[in-house]
């Protein structure tokens, strides 16, 4: 700090923080005036008398005025200022003005000479080119690392989304599907034994007189639908077996004894090689679609009560 002593009156101070700094570095300093005496005191606006183009007043405070109870008045400025060029700089002397008695007059601030200079490392010719310094990372707020969540990472979320949701949608689809083509596809019991039925006829087994075959592929038709209506183990069941699973609710009584006819002349045909006569041929034809129309008029029924 340097203090200016100027007046016997008065005491003035011009108090600056340092005579040296680099280009561009911002220096305050302190204008006051201290005095036992009642007086009226102006203090100076320094850029009305600072003219240089390479200085800047960059703030002036308003003047701040005290008074101690010891009856010492105080009055006092801030000023700051930079500078644009380097080099040894004497700024004019500062008038302060007061008023004493109804008379003005007027005491003189001297300002020291101010030092501006580069920064160590840096010369002052135009060839000189400083480095580049590194970029420095400034730390992210809140609100920052909210916008930046929400522009990054939320249309990747989003595009997320909509691709299991399209997958979603069309798996379902693809289940709507298989389900209207397993509704079209679908056939009964009933349906299933007459479609094999006519394809047994269709190979002529009973035009060549190939019994075996043709009574072998009844008993497989009528095992097979009662598998299937039923849910009776009768593929691998014997004729016996098979018809011990069945009961009266399945099947009328007359029915049963019906279906043991048939099974005991597929079996004779089969593992006796017995020749069946015409009338027991078409008994098993009939039957077939005998005991299928019994059980639809039931399956009816049973829908019509529910």
């Amino acid at each position: 700090m340097l203090p200016v002593l100027a007046s016997a009156q008065a005491n003035i101070q011009f108090l600056v923080d340092s005579t040296e700094l680099l280009i561009g570095d911002q220096l305050t300093a302190r204008m006051r005036l201290e005095s036992q005496e009642d007086v009226l005191v102006r203090l100076p606006n320094p850029a009305v008398y600072w003219s240089n183009e390479a200085l800047e007043v960059i703030r002036l405070s308003d003047q701040l005025e005290e008074s101690s109870p010891d009856g010492l008045n105080s009055f006092e400025k801030k000023v700051t200022f930079t500078f644009w060029d380097t080099g040894h700089y004497q700024l004019p002397d500062l008038p302060i003005l007061y008023q004493k008695d109804g008379k003005i007059d007027s005491l003189w601030l001297e300002v020291p000479i101010i030092r501006v200079k580069f920064p160590p490392g840096i010369r002052g010719d135009s060839s000189y080119v400083a480095p580049i310094k590194d970029i420095m990372d400034e730390p992210q707020n809140f609100i920052e690392k909210l916008l930046e969540w929400f522009f990054f990472y939320l249309p990747i979320i989003a595009v997320v989304f909509l691709i299991l949701f399209a997958a979603v949608l069309g798996f379902l689809a693809y289940l709507l599907y298989k389900k209207a083509q397993a509704r079209r596809t679908y056939k009964t019991p009933e349906e299933r034994a007459r479609i094999a039925l006519k394809k047994l006829l269709a190979k002529g087994y009973l035009e060549r007189e190939e019994w075996a075959e043709f009574h072998t592929g009844i008993s497989w038709i009528i095992r097979s639908y009662l598998r299937l209506r039923f849910r009776v183990r009768a593929l691998e069941a014997t004729s016996s077996q098979l018809l011990d699973r069945l009961n009266y609710e399945q099947l009328e009584q007359s029915l049963l004894l019906e279906l043991r006819e048939v099974l005991e002349t597929a079996d004779l045909v089969k593992y006796a090689k017995a020749s069946p006569l015409p009338a027991a041929n078409d008994f098993s034809l009939k039957f077939i679609h005998k005991m299928l129309e019994y059980v639809e008029r039931q399956e009816a029924l049973r829908n019509s009560s529910n």
